[in-house]
């Protein structure tokens, strides 16, 4: 019975140091990567004190690397990587909960626009989504976030704003006459409905019946 608690005990003690070593590993490769990617969209993510140094830390790595230092570029990796590791999680935790929310959002976006409007932004949207998911860094920031945004923010407001159904002759540069008093306003509807006008870059293109939301 004393040789198998002591068996026990010798597994047990290998496992423990090695699933640490297992871990030590992993968190000096997911350290290395990090630095050796593009960081831009950590921006967002971390303070500008927490950005600036960890800019300062990716610039010596690499300029210890290129002058052959390689230790010392291990050096400094190894000592970083207890605070700046924690850092990352961080933002890439606030980037998750952005991806979370915006898909949320684009849910109820896809209810308001015709699949087409919006398709470029979707696509855009899914490119970030699975750089994050392949890398584990997030993605440099690009105006998919604002454009999501806006076309929520159009979807929300759209429930309570005033509409117009077109009329057979109808155009907008009419409509702004008859509801504004002048013919200015075109372009502001314009702006507000242009995402699920059948041809957007054409501003004349409205139909009968079709709904739109004015300012």
């Amino acid at each position: 019975m004393q040789i198998n608690k002591k068996c026990f005990l010798a597994v047990y003690l290998i496992f423990s140091i090695a699933k640490c070593f297992s871990e030590i590993c992993m968190n000096e490769n997911t350290f290395r990567n990090f630095l050796e990617s593009n960081i831009s969209g950590y921006k967002t993510y971390l303070s500008v004190e927490e950005f600036s140094e960890l800019k300062t830390l990716q610039e010596s790595y690499f300029y210890l690397l290129k002058a052959g230092e390689t230790k010392l570029a291990e050096n400094i990796l190894n000592l970083s990587k207890e605070k700046y590791i924690p850092l990352k999680n961080s933002a890439d935790e606030k980037f998750s909960l952005q991806i979370e929310q915006t898909e949320n959002r684009l849910k109820i976006i896809q209810k308001k626009f015709p699949d087409n409007s919006i398709s470029k932004t979707q696509s855009e949207f899914l490119k970030l989504k699975l750089h994050f998911s392949d890398t584990k860094i997030v993605p440099p920031q690009n105006s998919v976030f604002l454009e999501i945004d806006r076309l929520y923010n159009f979807a929300m407001i759209e429930k309570i704003a005033e509409k117009y159904v077109v009329k057979k002759n109808d155009c907008l540069v009419k409509i702004s006459e008859q509801k504004f008093g002048t013919y200015k306003k075109w372009k502001s509807i314009y702006e507000l409905n242009k995402n699920k006008m059948p041809w957007p870059e054409n501003p004349d293109l409205i139909y009968p019946d079709m709904i739109l939301v004015l300012p």
